[in-house]
């Protein structure tokens, strides 16, 4: 690191520290996951997201030779995603890399976060692991993984999310739960290991691979949103602590445009939160309301008249929470998916599993509670 000064920024970013990023980005990402440019001009702020950026540059010219970024909620950080860890090629093998990511982890252990998670390659010359970064799941027998970094000052983010009674709360998502979210899919969670069918996003408790990581929420908002549905978190004792999430998203117009699809996941501890996500959702479509009428209409939700879900057999809690909310199983789709190996054997063993297709026409009856 001779001859470069390290600095950090805030967003929104000022210009000069803008039009720097883009240039050393550009050759080598055409599109992020992670919007840079809009995260750069301080978009997601209002959304309640927090982002910090590290920039190193070369003493002699001012030229910028790498940058790495933290993102956390704004208010009462539990959580922080290191994403967009990047260095020009001229200034490679100098340590920048390891330079930056532990900057911005300590940048996030400052805000009270008690874990910091990232995505990387998987290979034990890793950079990350040199900066306080372990794999969740161990093996090299998968190319990418999910690494974390845990603040000693800090409780256990896994105790904090375990952490008994708890009062649950539901809102829509927003741009200040992404790295809450990111730590939910990186959680063992076993009763409900297919955490979104729609987006292929499952546990890593049934032998799952886990890759993903900062790009986690992103896509999963953008998807669900683009899509003109709707997406809903639980959380638990402070606001973006959270432990479950759903979404409703209209079939494709105009041939399924009367058909919405549901997702819902929570942690083990706090199934209960499966219920309150099915409210919620519901609620947003549900026939005779006028408030309802009015959240719909707020999305492409207003034409939905039947309401579909997928559930693996291993799905109990899911399976009795659809059952509930007067959901019926309509048929069964054999070796529908593919459960791994290794900690799966907790889960009911690895190997090919039947998929249920489960529906609620939104004229039937209000939940049975």
């Amino acid at each position: 690191m001779e001859g470069l000064a390290v600095s950090l920024e805030v967003h929104p970013l000022p210009l000069p520290s803008q039009h720097s990023l883009t240039e050393l980005h550009w050759p080598e990402w055409r599109e992020d996951d992670h919007r840079w440019l809009p995260a750069w001009r301080g978009d997601f702020a209002a959304d309640g997201l927090h982002m910090a950026t590290a920039l190193a540059h070369d003493a002699a010219s001012g030229r910028l030779a790498g940058a790495a970024t933290v993102s956390c909620s704004e208010a009462q950080p539990e959580t922080g995603v290191v994403g967009s860890v990047i260095t020009d090629p001229s200034f490679r093998g100098r340590g920048i890399a390891e330079a930056l990511t532990k900057a911005v982890t300590a940048h996030a252990f400052h805000r009270g976060c008690s874990a910091v998670l990232l995505g990387a390659d998987k290979r034990p010359d890793c950079v990350y692991l040199a900066c306080g970064f372990e794999y969740i799941q161990p093996g090299w027998d998968v190319p990418a993984g999910v690494m974390v970094a845990t603040n000693q000052d800090a409780d256990p983010l896994d105790s904090l999310y375990a952490a008994p009674g708890q009062e649950l709360s539901l809102r829509a998502a927003c741009w200040g739960d992404l790295a809450a979210v990111a730590a939910l899919c990186a959680q063992p969670l076993s009763a409900c290991p297919i955490l979104d069918y729609s987006r292929g996003y499952a546990s890593r408790a049934h032998g799952f691979a886990i890759s993903r990581c900062v790009s986690t929420f992103p896509n999963l908002f953008e998807a669900v949103d683009g899509a003109g549905g709707l997406l809903m978190v639980a959380h638990g004792a402070t606001a973006h602590r959270v432990v479950g999430f759903g979404s409703l998203t209209p079939g494709p117009a105009p041939l399924r445009a009367h058909r919405a699809v549901l997702e819902i996941t929570a942690h083990d501890a706090h199934l209960a939160a499966l219920d309150l996500l099915l409210e919620g959702l519901l609620a947003a479509v549900a026939a005779g309301s006028e408030e309802a009428a009015d959240a719909a209409a707020d999305h492409e939700l207003c034409g939905v008249a039947v309401v579909e879900a997928r559930v693996a057999e291993r799905e109990q809690a899911k399976r009795a929470a659809l059952s509930r909310h007067g959901f019926e199983l309509r048929q069964t789709e054999p070796g529908a998916v593919h459960f791994g190996q290794g900690e799966a054997a907790e889960g009911g063993g690895g190997g090919w599993e039947a998929v249920e297709v489960w529906e609620r026409s939104l004229a039937k009856c209000r939940p049975r509670l």
